[in-house]
């Protein structure tokens, strides 16, 4: 009796390895399809990615601007010369600067942000 309780311990221990062993490769099998599956659908992302690429890069053409122009009438063309105009900027002292940003401050006070520190004009 002790001897087939023994056999029938050891085909238990075995069966149970061997489900295990199964388990593992059922599982493994099914970890593959799922990235294989998430690599087919990055695949495709990727490729609708470049798609939009090109058609943004397309649609901004000056070629393409200037034909839907025409498509709906508007009589633009491109410019034959491109100048640079300068405009002289007028440098603000820094104190002017602070006092014109006091509806910016309002708005930063109603936040609960009021202001921090303040700079004096030191003047000799």
């Amino acid at each position: 009796m002790n001897r087939l309780s023994n056999y029938i311990a050891l085909i238990f221990v075995g069966t149970f390895l061997m489900l295990v062993y199964v388990h593992q490769q059922i599982s493994i099998i099914q970890c593959s399809y799922r990235i294989s599956k998430h690599e087919d659908e990055l695949r495709g992302l990727v490729e609708c990615g470049k798609k939009a690429k090109y058609r943004l890069t397309a649609l901004k053409s000056p070629v393409n601007v200037e034909k839907q122009l025409a498509a709906y009438d508007i009589n633009l063309v491109l410019p034959n010369e491109i100048g640079i105009v300068k405009i002289p900027i007028q440098p603000q002292p820094l104190i002017n600067l602070a006092k014109n940003t006091e509806s910016s401050d309002s708005f930063m006070n109603m936040l609960g942000f009021g202001k921090v520190a303040q700079a004096e004009e030191n003047v000799q």
